[in-house]
């Protein structure tokens, strides 16, 4: 949802208003009494959305944050921290906003997959991706496991929907704006977290160039990690969800220096490029470039989309 959705659903006190009556009490003139009201109202409205974007960064989501955050916000998380701040500062020549993914142990998983449906349901994105997409989901084996199955109709039903109208209306920003409610909503986070698990799962047990990088013996503990919630993803795990989703995936590790990664190594042709942040304690987060922001015709500084 964009910041105006969002302003209703929550309530922003105005310290810039209180400063303004403690002004007149004391008998000065405000410092916005030169400006028209138009300008005041913009004023204050701008200075609205900065601390609603500071709210929602410093927030602890349930899923992720209900909107795109500027890069800035970021430095907070961290902001007596130098080389961290300065890092930050750095990545902005490439990116311009982040959203946060709730740190449950399946950030990676999230990120990745909220990003990737952020993507393909944007009017910006060709329907054949959301349709490629949906044969994944059908050609998923659920191994006869019950939660599986539970979290392949929880996730097919909404999607199918949403695709039926995009197949109706390409460029309607209404189905996207759907999209960023439903990512919201805890039970089809956790059915769409299972998913791409799942999707893991699947890509490792097929794909006998992956296994070769495993010992035997190891194969059935590393199928158990990627099967089990609440277990980050780790080393060459980071392969398996992008190879399954035939998209790319960058990562952005943001330690003592910037180091990009991208999974897989080889390019897919004409695949989505999906891009993630870790920092901190090896969390992930989502990141927009500024191509991406560009071909979603969004603000950052408004949280709007235009269209």
């Amino acid at each position: 949802m964009d910041i105006e959705e969002s302003k209703k659903n929550h309530e922003i006190s105005s310290e810039t208003q209180i400063m303004k009556d403690q002004e007149k009490v004391k008998g000065r003139v405000p410092r916005y009494a030169s400006l028209n009201s138009l300008e005041q109202e913009k004023r204050l409205d701008m200075q609205h959305i900065n601390r609603f974007f500071l709210e929602e960064s410093s927030a602890y989501p349930t899923t992720i944050s209900h909107f795109w955050l500027p890069l800035d916000t970021l430095i907070y998380e961290a902001k007596f921290n130098s080389a961290y701040c300065s890092l930050v500062n750095e990545l902005k020549n490439t990116y311009v906003c982040w959203r946060k993914s709730r740190g449950d142990g399946n950030c990676y998983y999230r990120a990745v997959m909220c990003g990737f449906l952020l993507k393909i349901l944007h009017p910006s994105t060709h329907i054949s991706h959301l349709n490629h997409f949906l044969d994944i989901l059908e050609n998923l084996n659920c191994q006869n496991n019950y939660d599986y199955m539970i979290a392949y109709e929880t996730t097919s039903q909404k999607l199918r929907k949403l695709a039926e109208r995009k197949n109706a209306d390409p460029s309607s920003i209404a189905v996207y704006k759907d999209c960023e409610k439903m990512l919201q909503d805890t039970t089809f986070d956790h059915s769409l977290i299972v998913i791409a698990r799942l999707i893991s799962y699947n890509t490792l047990s097929k794909r006998n160039s992956l296994i070769e990088f495993l010992k035997p013996e190891d194969i059935p503990s590393v199928l158990a990690r990627i099967a089990s919630m609440g277990n980050e993803a780790e080393f060459f795990e980071h392969y398996l969800l992008p190879y399954g989703l035939g998209i790319s995936v960058r990562n952005v590790s943001l330690f003592d220096k910037i180091v990009f990664t991208t999974y897989p190594d080889e390019a897919i042709n004409n695949s989505l490029l999906v891009s993630v942040i870790c920092k901190l304690r090896g969390h992930y987060d989502i990141l927009l470039h500024v191509s991406d922001m560009e071909a979603m015709n969004y603000c950052v500084s408004t949280g709007t989309y235009y269209y």
